[in-house]
């Protein structure tokens, strides 16, 4: 899938642009096609490291987004 995701917080300048791995959902999670998404100022506060923690590297940005479930991990 593309991704606009970032490797580790900064400036605009860490954001790239690429594949990355197809998602796998886990236990009680969901994969969901994405149609629409959004940025707002929660992705720049996690991008840039500003009060926001980033769980896990690469991090992709779109917080908000509309689509449709794709798949459903194991209950």
């Amino acid at each position: 899938m593309k991704q606009v995701h970032f490797e580790q917080t900064g400036r605009p300048q860490v954001l790239k642009y690429g594949d990355m791995p197809d998602p796998v959902a886990g236990p009680g999670e969901v994969v969901v096609d994405i149609h629409a998404v959004s940025v707002n100022a929660a992705d720049w506060k996690v991008r840039s490291g500003a009060g926001y923690k980033v769980a896990k590297f690469p991090s992709g940005i779109g917080r908000d987004f509309s689509g449709r479930i794709a798949i459903l991990g194991r209950s």
